[in-house]
């Protein structure tokens, strides 16, 4: 072998080499641990992580101009109306379930908990697999900040996509069954980008077996405020978003914003106290009287008993 051959073999190991550790969740310092180290002012960690930020390799979509080119989103089209119906049929007695495939009225929330992290875990690989970019967005993000898993009463996971890669890159998939389990479905309402409260959901990804689903909005570049929004709408820095980050949650590869921390205190700020800072543990779910204490030491929430 010649020395410039082998030159190359060890440069392509090394390469291979800096991807492997700075691309893995399991990295020495997690994403999660630097998102803290910001909030518990630890200079240390801070610093350790920025040097790792400046030499871990980031994500980002191909044609993340897109939300700086307003002519991007003239490919959408005028509603016609403020209101589109909703047009992904939700079961009457489950707001959280596809109602085609709502088919047992009762579903326990441990059970539904399981069903839910193996339609995460099948999303992450049907994207991973047609290289489509997303992030976790939404309770799922609070989930991921805190232990890196479904929070226990969490009932649906929410992602977000830039517009131009739904319609360029998700369109294409629609009605794509991924396993012979997962339905792939994209809203034709998607073209309608103006802010309103019902017809939200761009796509979705539904496991025909309990209806249970991933939820996909998508973001376009809104000019006059320099930023992007869903229709919602949320709102969103670029920078807040992208580069994106490489993240293990729930036992599945995913992407997570590159600020997290910033969209979830403006998102959630009701619950800044309690939930993003470190001092309260106790958190009470909306859908109920159960309290929920975070066990540092076992990195996980355990529900409290109810008080007398």
């Amino acid at each position: 072998m010649s020395v410039f051959c082998r030159l190359v073999t060890v440069w392509a190991l090394l390469g291979a080499a800096q991807l492997l550790l700075f691309s893995s969740p399991s990295r020495a310092i997690s994403v999660r641990q630097c998102q803290r180290a910001e909030v518990d002012k630890n200079e240390t960690l801070q610093a350790a992580c920025r040097q790792q930020e400046r030499a871990a390799r980031t994500h980002m979509p191909s044609n993340a101009s897109v939300f700086f080119d307003a002519g991007a989103v003239q490919r959408t089209k005028p509603d016609p109306s403020a209101i589109k119906p909703v047009y992904f049929p939700l079961c009457l007695v489950d707001a959280h379930r596809d109602a085609r495939y709502c088919k047992d009225l009762s579903v326990p929330i441990f059970k539904r908990q399981r069903l839910l992290v193996h339609c995460l875990q099948a999303f992450a690989q049907f994207a991973d697999e047609h290289q489509l970019p997303y992030w976790v967005i939404h309770g799922g993000l609070i989930g991921w900040y805190w232990n890196e898993f479904l929070l226990p009463w969490d009932m649906d996971v929410d992602v977000s996509v830039l517009y131009a890669d739904l319609a360029q890159r998700y369109q294409p998939l629609h009605g794509t069954v991924f396993r012979g389990r997962y339905l792939f479905e994209v809203n034709p309402n998607a073209v309608y980008r103006q802010p309103q409260r019902s017809d939200v959901i761009d796509a979705r990804f539904i496991d025909r077996l309990s209806g249970l689903y991933i939820d996909l909005t998508a973001v376009s570049y809104d000019a006059a405020r320099r930023g992007l929004h869903c229709k919602t709408p949320h709102y969103y820095a670029p920078d807040e978003l992208f580069p994106l980050r490489r993240a293990n949650f729930s036992g599945a590869e995913v992407w997570v914003p590159h600020r997290a921390l910033d969209i979830l205190a403006r998102e959630y700020p009701h619950y800044e106290d309690r939930v993003f800072h470190r001092g309260k543990r106790l958190f009470e779910v909306k859908f109920g009287e159960t309290l929920y204490e975070f066990d540092e030491a076992a990195q996980r929430w355990r529900r409290q008993a109810p008080s007398a």
